[in-house]
């Protein structure tokens, strides 16, 4: 009669038969060679060069002019902060002149 296969609690006892060795040496092999070929690709990758394109001289262009009209901005603030009140202006003399005659109106 034929004796029935080892169960699995007795299979993991036994040690591997040199055809099973082989196996698993040649798969792990495989492997790595699989882990390198993956490592060499992937340094490959890294030296990859940018070089300009459209869309970056557009968007580059864009950039700078947002910054030019952000500039002039801060420009004509700090400009404004300038202005002295205290002189004369010809909008001033004009008021001036509309309040005396509405002063003298009321009275």
């Amino acid at each position: 009669t034929n004796p029935s296969p080892p169960r699995k609690s007795q299979r993991r006892n036994q040690p591997f038969s040199t055809m099973d060795m082989m196996f698993y040496m040649k798969k792990n092999k495989e492997k790595a060679a699989e882990k390198e070929k993956e490592r060499k690709q992937k340094e490959e990758l890294k030296n990859v060069l940018i070089t300009d394109t459209a869309e970056t001289n557009i968007r580059k262009q864009q950039h700078e002019g947002q910054q030019k009209w952000k500039a002039e901005g801060r420009q004509t603030k700090s400009q404004l902060k300038d202005v002295n009140m205290a002189t004369a202006t010809f909008e001033t003399d004009i008021r001036k002149e509309q309040h005396a005659r509405e002063k003298e109106w009321k009275q």
